[in-house]
């Protein structure tokens, strides 16, 4: 994959599939990520392998692309909080229940 329609049509999936992620990242539902960073690590080789010039043609692509993890981003950390959060009230319930269990 060393011409840009095909670079631009794999940033496009790509895309998709990333979009794709951070749907199921709102849900709550979990995902695998690694395919997106295998796909994400050869796309950035394949675009580095071009001539300078080349890559000019590429910007807006790339552009839509990092807006779209950065999306994804925002989703992942969005839902660690939202874990974080359960998992300190969790720890208090458990802390005042285990308060009430013990004699004075």
């Amino acid at each position: 994959m060393t011409d840009i329609t095909k670079i631009t049509e794999a940033a496009r999936s790509l895309r998709q599939k990333i979009r794709r992620g951070s749907q199921a990242a709102e849900k709550g539902e979990v995902m695998d990520l690694l395919p997106l960073q295998i796909e994400v690590n050869t796309l950035c080789k394949e675009i580095e392998a071009l001539p300078k010039d080349d890559t000019k043609s590429l910007q807006g692509e790339v552009i839509s692309l990092v807006e779209e993890l950065s999306h994804l981003s925002g989703k992942l950390t969005h839902g660690l909080d939202v874990i974080k959060t359960e998992l300190q009230s969790l720890a208090e319930r458990q802390k005042a229940v285990s308060a009430y269990g013990k004699a004075p």
